[in-house]
């Protein structure tokens, strides 16, 4: 089986959404859930035989087959397995502006419980470069230029193919035709007005959730069981506008190069 491409990220900013967008089309085959293969060593090492139990009993008539998982993107050792294993495939990133990314990681990571500190003071903590975890970098995740380079040290520019967020929102049929034809499929006939929205909740007591992931771990069946029972629609936090500007300055060098590779102005 030939996995055809990838889409590595970035995290909270309309993965999901794309993926389901493309997973309509007939032609092409995403796993709705991500499988963290290439990112966590613990799945890896259970072979491909594993890996490809995912997506077998979907892939008959499909002609391109991908896998969405954000991971892959800034989790390193994720590209020299997928370079071993698909030097050929083709690597899609959807990009969003990174202060608005970072806001909404933060609120992800309350409504899921990872999160107790104040968004200034998650934010402040990162720019002062404490020491945090992988789930926590809101700030590198949203310098993007830094995951496209790595890549590319492995992969041709003409491997990646960057889609902008706000593209997806203003213009998304044109968006996914673009990505269609990029990937090898015909736009012709089918529907590129279907639309996808992520539905997300709130944590009431955020504490009581940390707890369940630190002593049973994130993912486990005490982790969703605990965040199900104390989750209520959620409600989001907001930047004042200092730290917004700090944001700004923080992220410019990092912009302008990614404008200067995909040769568009991002406007952020």
């Amino acid at each position: 089986m030939k996995i055809n491409f990838f889409i590595l990220g970035s995290m909270k900013s309309g993965s999901t959404s794309l993926s389901a967008m493309l997973n309509a089309h007939p032609e092409i085959y995403i796993p709705q859930k991500e499988l963290y293969y290439y990112s966590f060593t613990h799945n890896y090492t259970k072979g491909k035989e594993w890996y490809f139990s995912h997506f077998e009993k979907n892939t008959q008539s499909p002609l391109v087959i991908g896998e969405k998982c954000v991971s892959y993107g800034y989790i390193k050792e994720s590209r020299d397995r997928i370079y071993k294993d698909f030097p050929d495939s083709k690597l899609v990133w959807i990009l969003r502006n990174p202060i608005h990314r970072a806001i909404s990681h933060y609120n992800h990571n309350v409504n899921n419980g990872q999160e107790i500190r104040s968004m200034s003071e998650a934010f402040e903590d990162e720019l002062e470069k404490k020491k945090v975890s992988i789930f926590h970098k809101y700030l590198e995740r949203g310098c993007y230029i830094n995951e496209i380079r790595h890549f590319k040290e492995l992969f041709s520019q003409s491997q990646i193919h960057i889609v902008l967020f706000e593209d997806l929102l203003t213009n998304h049929v044109s968006v996914i035709q673009n990505l269609l034809n990029y990937l090898g499929v015909d736009a012709a006939n089918h529907d590129l007005t279907v639309k996808h929205r992520n539905r997300t909740q709130k944590v009431i007591f955020p504490y009581l959730v940390k707890k369940a992931i630190d002593f049973n771990g994130y993912g486990s069946k005490t982790h969703f069981f605990t965040r199900r029972i104390l989750s209520i629609p959620r409600s989001k936090s907001f930047l004042d506008e200092k730290l917004r500007r700090k944001l700004a300055l923080h992220f410019y060098p990092s912009n302008l190069a990614l404008e200067e590779f995909i040769g568009k102005n991002c406007s952020w």
